[in-house]
């Protein structure tokens, strides 16, 4: 329940798990997404999720709400992206993250972030986190490994697309995003990459400019209706940006 999740790490103690364990599931995870493409198929019911940025509480709380319709088959949860740093649980969200893709690969599905990379922060809140819990292990690189196959986007009833970012002057068509290599391992090395895990939208311009974010693009309203036209899509689904009701809307799409 929700009173009991705010109580996790007090009243109720947060389980640590066997470190052999933990390397498992990263195997197993990494096995996985092996098999999946890089741009994501699917069919609605679909619930979405943005940034958690490593708050299990956050994240509980809605998979409190909607997890009768997953078990049930009968909807399927798309997370955003940054899934790490920040909110103090990385190590926790990482292991639930990993074990719902592991154990409902038909109904979790979990693209890549900007924050899925290390250094993108001067400190590796995961790296500090798995140090104090396990000491000097793999684990880091191994979590790091599992997010280097992460798909980019995804297609939800051939009407919405979905992505960390944004769009990019180097996406014409999401099928772009199939060409790309993997694993993908340094976000500098394809603009395509870097464009799609770091754009926002900006009501200033109407193309595109370079992000006042040192990576990725800022995209206006005729960047948008283009992309949509071209791809006969409703409307681009995108985290990336913290707003204050948790969700708003830009430029009618």
């Amino acid at each position: 329940s929700e009173a009991e999740i705010s109580t996790l790490g007090t009243v109720i103690p947060i389980p640590k798990f066997d470190l052999e364990d933990f390397l498992d599931l990263c195997r197993d995870t990494l096995a996985l997404l092996k098999t999946q493409p890089h741009l994501l198929y699917l069919e609605p019911p679909v619930f979405i999720l943005g940034d958690i940025h490593g708050d299990i509480h956050d994240l509980l709380r809605v998979l409190s709400k909607i997890f009768q319709h997953l078990v049930n088959k009968t909807a399927k949860i798309l997370m955003l992206g940054d899934y790490i740093d920040r909110g103090g649980f990385s190590t926790e969200v990482v292991l639930l993250i990993f074990s719902l893709m592991s154990q409902y690969p038909d109904n979790f599905y979990f693209l890549r972030g900007n924050h899925e990379f290390p250094g993108i922060s001067n400190v590796d809140i995961l790296d500090v986190e798995l140090n104090s819990l396990y000491g000097k292990t793999p684990l880091f690189d191994e979590i790091h490994h599992v997010f280097t196959y992460l798909p980019l986007a995804a297609v939800i009833g051939k009407s919405y697309f979905a992505v960390h970012g944004g769009i990019s002057p180097k996406l014409n068509t999401p099928e772009d995003i199939n060409q790309i290599e993997y694993p993908i391992v340094d976000v500098k090395s394809d603009k395509l990459v870097e464009d799609i895990l770091w754009s926002d939208p900006c009501a200033k311009i109407a193309g595109f400019i370079d992000s006042t974010r040192g990576k990725g693009m800022l995209f206006g309203s005729s960047a948008i209706q283009t992309f949509l036209q071209n791809n006969n899509f409703k409307m681009i689904i995108r985290a990336h940006q913290c707003v204050i009701n948790g969700i708003s809307l830009f430029n009618d799409n």
